[in-house]
């Protein structure tokens, strides 16, 4: 039972560390100050992003899909999207600065990405519901 209570505890624990750099990057890319944001606003937010992990956890049947959901996601976006645009956007970005192989390697790197995403995310769904 002490274990049990200890799970909990930890679980409590986890939900709560990990929704507060959730809760940070909403309020960064919707422009809202941290520290002045009413409170109305604060529990809306909070409100939303609970519901979403409560409906997640009752409607994902395993976290094998879970997790290859995340993984194919995010090894879409580190692998390959990310560093392209990185390069792409860190200034002086031209077919005549940076030469044509590079232009083109960096454009496929970024449809590479694009594709491992879609059929990462597909394959993760085909063989969690369907197979």
């Amino acid at each position: 039972m002490i274990a049990y209570i200890g799970m909990l505890i930890k679980i409590c624990a986890a939900f709560a560390m990990n929704m507060l750099p959730c809760r940070n990057f909403i309020y960064h890319c919707v422009g809202w100050d941290l520290e002045t944001v009413p409170y109305w606003k604060h529990t809306i937010v909070i409100l939303v992003m609970a519901v979403l992990t409560l409906v997640s956890g009752l409607f994902i049947p395993s976290i094998n899909t879970a997790l290859g959901l995340v993984g194919s996601l995010t090894g879409g976006f580190i692998g390959f999207i990310f560093p392209a645009f990185f390069w792409m956007y860190s200034g002086n970005w031209s077919i005549k600065s940076v030469g044509i192989w590079h232009w083109l390697g960096t454009y496929f790197l970024v449809v590479a990405g694009v594709v491992a995403i879609v059929f990462g995310t597909i394959s993760t769904v085909y063989f969690s519901f369907f197979v």
